[in-house]
């Protein structure tokens, strides 16, 4: 009876591991295999430290890389993925990481005052949308009017946002624009 050893073969952490979000709810990963493992284990997290098996478990393939869906908006998660070699049934002793932050949600209007397609309005008037923040992160506003009006504000809140109309002539079509941004 004869045998022969080997060393194992310890796995190495995925490579190039990355987090980016790409949209309200979603953030995608990817990685390349680690040395000497036939799998990834990836898991994610509220919390920036924890230990395998801590997390919650987002992926156990060959692959290199995923999507994770159906996050909350602006919201940062915290990931870590561990090589996993086959034959010895053994992870990686370390592991790589990431994070990123889901995009903010996009400032929300109300119906403005007065509405689309409103006639008999007077020649001049004061034009109003409310503009709120669902995140309560401050925003950037402009309204614009077709006439050459403008009003704009930086850092501002929820809230009315107004614009001073003045000098239509009658029998007119005007178009008014209203653009809010929070980055």
């Amino acid at each position: 009876f004869t045998f022969t050893t080997r060393s194992a073969f310890a796995p190495g952490a995925p490579s190039g591991f990355t987090a980016s979000a790409v949209a309200t709810d979603q953030i995608d990963l990817g990685w390349t295999l680690g040395v000497n493992s036939d799998r990834t284990y990836v898991e994610w997290n509220s919390s920036s430290v924890w230990s395998l098996g801590e997390g919650t478990l987002l992926y156990n393939d060959s692959g290199t890389g995923t999507s994770h869906s159906g996050l909350d908006a602006h919201t940062t998660y915290y990931y870590q993925a561990w090589g996993w070699n086959e034959t010895d049934k053994v992870f990686s002793s370390v592991f790589a990481s990431d994070d990123d932050t889901t995009w903010n949600t996009v400032p929300v209007l109300g119906v403005p005052d007065p509405v689309n397609g409103s006639t008999g309005v007077d020649l001049s008037l004061v034009w109003s949308v409310s503009v709120s923040d669902g995140d309560g992160d401050s925003f950037d506003w402009s309204i614009e009017c077709s006439n050459g009006d403008v009003n704009s504000s930086s850092g501002d809140v929820d809230g009315v946002k107004e614009l001073d109309i003045a000098g239509l002539d009658y029998g007119t079509v005007y178009t008014v624009w209203v653009n809010a941004t929070d980055g």
